[in-house]
């Protein structure tokens, strides 16, 4: 006659509270992303006339031509954004070319059809800016953009058109990030310490189980 026996089993160990350890990491990454909370995001400021303004009408108040006469090189931007990209790279040359020079008979003509997209209207702003042009027009579906003397005694430029383009450049030092980073310490702060609260009560716990085995 034979004798069941049963061989002991390795008890199940459950860790209250490992799950929202493990599980609340992700939850707030996937919730950051969402928000674009890694997205770097910057700005600039534009002027533009009033849609109601014709070219005659900017000419008669400002005593003028406009837009201004110059060869312009048009760069007519779509709905393709592999070409727009190289036409974009390829205006950035033409303005440095421009700039170097201190031509002031040639210019470059941003035009935006009806296919194109807002990033590339973006772009071109972004362009001017990091190129160092200190005046463009934007009128209409294009942008303007040429060399024009810098004002030693005006934070404002203008185009021969007579339209004001301001640009004010926000320049981060050192001591604005840091109190950036400040914000961003004291914005997280709270949900981080009672994070890392629940993490020392679960180890300890969690030492306190395994000692009872």
């Amino acid at each position: 006659m034979k004798v069941l026996t049963l061989t002991p089993r390795k008890p199940i160990i459950y860790l209250p509270g490992v799950i929202s350890l493990v599980l609340l990491p992700v939850f707030c990454l996937v919730f950051l992303f969402q928000h674009k909370a890694f997205v770097h995001l910057g700005y600039i400021d534009v002027a533009m006339y009033e849609s109601g303004w014709d070219a005659k009408k900017i000419s008669e108040t400002y005593h003028t031509q406009f837009p201004p006469v110059r060869n312009y090189v048009d760069i007519n931007l779509d709905g393709n954004d592999a070409a727009n990209k190289s036409r974009l790279d390829f205006a950035r040359l033409e303005i440095r070319e421009i700039l170097q020079s201190k031509d002031t008979h040639k210019g470059v003509r941003f035009h935006f059809g009806k296919t194109s997209k807002y990033w590339s209207y973006v772009q071109a702003h972004n362009l001017c800016q990091i190129e160092g042009v200190l005046a463009y027009t934007p009128y209409q579906d294009d942008i303007y953009a040429g060399y024009v003397a810098p004002q030693k005694d005006s934070k404002s430029y203008a185009m021969p058109c007579g339209g004001i383009r301001y640009t004010y450049v926000e320049i981060k030092t050192d001591q604005k990030i840091w109190e950036e980073q400040v914000q961003i310490i004291k914005k997280f702060y709270a949900p981080a310490l009672l994070f890392a609260m629940m993490a020392f009560f679960t180890v300890k716990r969690s030492s306190f189980i395994f000692k009872r085995i």
